[in-house]
Formats: structure tokens, sequence, C-alpha cells
């Protein structure tokens, strides 16, 4: 790419020659910082190889291969071939996620303890007209770590791709416009019945949980909690700027006693919803910065 010769991420991206240019024929196929590839003489198959060293916590390495097909192979055409991709990181067992369409999970991923570093890459065809929306979580609150990733292809095109989520994050795959959902306060379904990412505070501590819908300048919002008793200086969260539009969500435990105070900063549609356990306390439709706390 002439306007942008060095890579942005460490992703394999791949390309077909029709006799005048190359086209993309698929992104987002996870890399490191040591890899090996083989193609088929076909050019429809991919292996990976990715060694790892003892900084990740294993010496062994793994071999992916991925397949392209030139068509989709959805039958019906009023559905789209979407492709969910993730990579564990170090704590597979913090990491869980789930698709629904509409109200009904159709894809949930299994337990993932034990699976250090592996690639789960699951394929489903969804109806273009309903409400399919992709939410993973994470029981710690810190999102997947390097070389931990997670990346959405619809129609062969990539359309989503992260790592730092907080406790969990969320994308409409197609128009979810008018759709109702269950507030964050919902416990979301995990892995197992008694798996819950929602954060749990102890005695004398209120859960604050931000939820932020990012509009379609993503790269140009961003937004800080901090402690107003302590100071502008004292950040307690600070998040930001986004490479995708999508819902993020984390959670923070304040004692009964503090102030916290939020605020927003973005140039476009981006809004936020504020959450005191669990019950809505503020949002950003009506002010940018908001107080948080009976002391404020």
């Amino acid at each position: 790419n002439v306007d942008n010769p060095l890579p942005t991420d460490e992703s394999i991206r791949m390309y077909k020659w029709n006799d005048t240019h190359y086209n993309a024929l698929f992104n987002g196929v996870p890399a490191g910082p040591s890899v090996s590839l083989s193609l088929s003489s076909d050019g429809r198959a991919l292996a990976v190889g990715l060694p790892y060293d003892s900084s990740y916590g294993s010496y062994g390495g793994s071999t992916r291969v991925y397949n392209f097909y030139p068509e989709s192979p959805c039958v019906d055409p009023s559905e789209l071939l979407l492709r969910i991709s993730l990579t564990t990181d170090g704590n597979p067992h913090e990491t869980s996620w789930e698709l629904r369409v509409d109200s009904e999970v159709k894809l949930r991923s299994g337990p993932l303890s034990g699976e250090k570093y592996i690639t789960f890459v699951e394929e489903i065809c969804v109806p273009a007209e309903a409400c399919v929306r992709f939410r993973v979580f994470d029981t710690e609150g810190d999102g997947l770590n390097y070389p931990g990733v997670f990346a959405l292809m619809l129609n062969g095109e990539e359309v989503a791709r992260g790592d730092e989520f907080g406790n969990s994050w969320s994308y409409d795959v197609t128009n979810c416009n008018g759709f109702v959902t269950q507030p964050p306060s919902a416990s979301p379904v995990t892995q197992s019945p008694s798996a819950s990412p929602v954060k749990q505070c102890e005695d004398g501590s209120n859960l604050v949980t931000i939820e932020i819908t990012l509009g379609e300048q993503p790269r140009d919002s961003y937004w800080y909690l901090t402690d107003a008793d302590a100071g502008s200086d004292n950040d307690i969260i600070f998040d930001g700027p986004y490479q995708f539009n999508g819902t993020v969500v984390k959670e923070v435990c304040m004692p009964v006693s503090a102030c916290y105070r939020f605020r927003l900063e973005s140039t476009d549609d981006t809004s936020a919803m504020i959450y005191l356990d669990g019950n809505e306390f503020a949002n950003t439709s009506t002010e940018n910065t908001v107080n948080i706390g009976d002391s404020c």
C-alpha cells in the first residue's frame, strides 16, 4: 500500500490478481513476530505456523489452516456468511463470547480453560434483516492480552477486530436499530450458568457500569473516569480512541463515600450510559460530564 507502506498490525492479508490490480480475498488472519507460511497451489488454502517462546508461557508452536471460499456457502440469498475468529491469550478461562440473532443465542463459546494461544473459528449464515449481535466477555476486565485477538468477517470483509475491551464488548453485525435488549445489569450468558463477567463489589462500594456506544468516527472518541476528590489528574479509567464502532462496557467498584467524575470526548454521535448498581444513573444525551456519587 503506497499510502501506508508499513504494517499497522501483525496480521496476514491475501490478495488475488485480476490482470489489472489485486483484490483482497480476506483479511484478519492472525500472525505474530515470527511466522512461516505455505500456500496451496490453487491459492485457496493457507497454512500459518506460529512459534511461541517462553515469554508467552509455552515453548510449543501451532499451525493453522485457512480455506478460501470463492462463493458463499449460504444457500439462502437473504443470508450473510459470518466468520468469528478468536485467539486466546494466556488466561483463556477469563474469556467467553456469544452470538445472538434477535433475542436467541445461536452460537456460544465452549469452555476455553487450558486452551492458551489457540485460534477458534466459527462460521454461520445469518439473516441480513435480523438483529445479529456479537458479544465477548472477560471476567477480569482486562480484555485479551497479546497475542489474543478476535475478528469478525462478514461476506469476506473484516468488519471488527479488537483485544482491549474491558469486561465486555459488543458489535452489531447487522442493523439493530429499534431492537430492544436487556440493560447491562442483566448477567450475560457465558460458558456455564454459574459464570458471570459482572464484577462483584465488596460491602461499602457501588458498582459503576459505563456503556459506550460508538458512532461513525470511533477514532475521535475517548473518555475518562476520575476521582473528583483526588484531583483531575487522578484517572481511574482512561479509554480510547477506538478502531471500530460498537459498544464498549467497563465496570469499576466505587466507594460509597467517593465522588467520581465521568467525561466523554467525541466529535460524532458517540454516547454513554452510566449505571449505578444496575440502575440507570445518567446518559450523555444531555451532558458530556457526569458526577457519580451521593457525595458529589
